[in-house]
């Protein structure tokens, strides 16, 4: 049913496990957490299941890996479906369907839409489950996926037959079934026909329902699916009972329950031998119909299969007014009223649960409206600060070359220019302070990753400038690029630095001055490059070592930074389609510089540019 997610291939994941390290980080990868849940799941271990999707949720967020967080979740659901917890499934289905969103996989998008159907299907919440079922179906049909669109039809054919609206059901069932016919899917086409038969059956059509269950007997029974041509033979030996053809019954009852045993379906036992009572009350053959009776009377007990409990009592009382003992079949009729009010109750419960559930998962969509609503805020607040600050940092260098070019040394001028550079020394900080407030505030685990990018870049610029006022209270047209280096390891130190981790930073810095108009860029490259060693440059032995390289040749200078993280990582691959990369890029341009990149026990980042 959950063929979404569960039914990943353990191949796969095997395959995966050969090229993992050999010695390995304490710390497990994500694909290997995701592969002992998945093992867990598909042995029934759902606690344990549960347990190690956490932990890739967890190391997933650190690394913000949208998919893998969002098919851990969808599994947690899937752990919960099958332990009947169905409020928690949905509530991890809603959560994983908003991370498929972030991922912007329509497949993914679709599947998690179909599995969350199904829980809201199985809980009786048929409104929910038409509108997640729709939306899936919509998109598999725009997709072409054609086995997972028959599956909807289906899902969709047994709600409507639920609920009594035959005609839309027989549609949607006969869909289903010609899709899966069009692929050539065998055991979905058996499944489809022996939903047609129920549907039969459910209109008193008992021939055409039994047309349809000898169809999908064998189709089932050339695949060995014994467990399903199990519940076909108990319909078909039910069909025969009602047409009151009891031999054909009885062959079919007996088949059925020799393949319950078989599978040691306990319930299944029960419900088999309940069929068998009726035949052989309806045959006269009371000792049998007994035997049959008693049975499946103790296997419902400890099953505790109130509805299939409740048919025995009544199957019950008829033997025992068939037997003219009255006295026995009055003690029945009491409790199968008793029974009978159990179900109510327990039909009462499930709405008060269920009006529950619906209380909660509107708060849930509301709640995750929301979140998305304050990203989007959030990521065009960021744009605007973005424009801001580098508005302002061109018109600082502007005015400071033009003021530069006056031959006027008045004491105006300088009092001028020194307020000037205060206030803008002012205006960078203040606004590095808002960005790192907003971070506090947001719960985002992106946007708080684009919050600290842009502090970063904040403190970057403030300490150009800062390099820059210096220089020009002593009438200089340059920066000293190493102390400006010096000072952006510093401020990224005390970003980053943490009790757990062990920084060693080696800085091998000529000295030299770097021209004024190429001091903005030098800078924030600068800052983009030391500050990607900081964030992924931890080694297996949990430090950090940063080398920060910068030699003068003739008229070309050469900035190198090299650490000890990981070599070709997804990350470390994708460091130039980050912002952080594409400013690099940009920047790069604008100096006319070459940038390079290798891998040599760690990431080296190599930028040359004539002075």
């Amino acid at each position: 049913m959950f063929n979404i997610r569960v039914q990943m291939s353990t191949a796969f994941y095997t395959v995966l496990l050969m090229f993992l390290p050999v010695f390995q980080d304490q710390d497990e990868s994500v694909n290997l957490l995701k592969y002992k849940g998945i093992t867990h799941l598909r042995t029934s271990s759902y606690d344990s299941a549960i347990y190690y999707f956490d932990q890739a949720i967890e190391k997933a967020t650190s690394s913000g890996d949208f998919k893998s967080i969002a098919e851990s979740y969808n599994n947690i659901g899937v752990a919960f479906y099958y332990q009947n917890q169905f409020k928690e499934s949905i509530d991890n289905y809603l959560i994983a369907l908003d991370y498929y969103d972030r991922t912007k996989n329509d497949t993914l998008i679709a599947e998690s839409r179909h599995n969350m159907g199904l829980t809201y299907k199985r809980f009786g919440l048929y409104e929910r489950a038409q509108e997640s079922l729709i939306s899936a179906a919509k998109q598999f049909e725009k997709l072409g996926m054609k086995k997972n669109l028959s599956s909807t039809f289906n899902s969709l054919g047994n709600i409507h037959r639920d609920l009594k609206n035959f005609d839309l059901a027989f549609t949607y069932l006969n869909d289903a079934l010609s899709l899966r016919r069009e692929i050539n899917y065998e055991f979905g086409v058996a499944q489809s026909l022996h939903n047609l038969g129920n549907w039969y059956f459910e209109i008193d059509s008992l021939d055409q329902a039994i047309s349809f269950y000898k169809r999908a007997y064998e189709i089932k029974r050339v695949l060995g699916q014994n467990r399903s041509l199990a519940n076909t033979l108990s319909k078909l030996g039910e069909s025969y009972i009602l047409k009151d053809s009891l031999n054909q019954a009885l062959n079919s009852l007996e088949r059925a329950l020799t393949l319950r045993r078989n599978l040691n379906d306990e319930g299944g036992m029960g419900i088999a031998y309940n069929h068998l009572g009726l035949l052989f009350l309806t045959k006269k053959e009371l000792n049998k119909s007994r035997a049959y009776l008693d049975s499946a009377r103790a296997k419902l007990e400890v099953k505790n299969l109130v509805t299939d409990l409740a048919y025995n009592f009544e199957i019950k009382r008829q033997f025992f007014l068939e037997s003219n003992r009255y006295d026995s079949a009055y003690w029945y009729a009491n409790g199968l009223s008793q029974l009978k009010e159990k179900i109510l109750n327990e039909e009462k419960a499930r709405a008060l649960i269920e009006a529950e559930i619906k209380y909660d998962v509107f708060k849930k969509e509301i709640e995750i409206e929301k979140q998305k609503q304050s990203l989007t805020l959030l990521k065009s607040q960021m744009s605007l600060w973005i424009v801001l600050f580098i508005l302002m940092s061109i018109l600082t260098i502007v005015i400071i070359r033009l003021l530069r070019n006056s031959k006027r040394e008045n004491s105006r001028v300088e009092n001028l220019l020194k307020e000037m550079n205060h206030r803008t020394q002012n205006h960078l900080e203040s606004l590095a302070g808002i960005i790192e407030l907003q971070q506090v505030v947001v719960e985002d685990f992106s946007a708080k990753e684009v919050l600290r990018g842009m502090s970063d870049r904040t403190r970057a610029i403030s300490l150009i400038h800062k390099s820059l006022y210096t220089s020009l209270e002593g009438s200089k047209e340059e920066i000293r690029l190493a102390e400006y280096v010096r000072n952006v390891c510093n401020n990224l130190n005390q970003v980053y630095s943490s009790p757990a981790m062990v920084l060693n930073l080696s800085l091998d810095l000529e000295e030299i001055d770097l021209d004024l108009h190429k001091a903005l860029p030098v800078g924030i490259i600068l800052n983009e490059l030391v500050t990607n060693s900081f964030k992924y440059g931890k080694g297996s032995n949990k430090e950090i070592n940063i080398d920060i390289h910068l030699r003068k040749s003739k008229e070309e200078i050469t900035i190198k930074v090299s650490d000890q993280g990981p070599g070709k990582s997804q990350i470390r691959q994708a460091n130039r389609n980050t912002s952080g990369g594409k400013i690099i890029a940009i920047l790069v341009d604008q100096l006319k510089a070459d940038w390079s990149e290798e891998y040599d026990n760690g990431l080296v980042s190599q930028i040359s540019f004539r002075d």
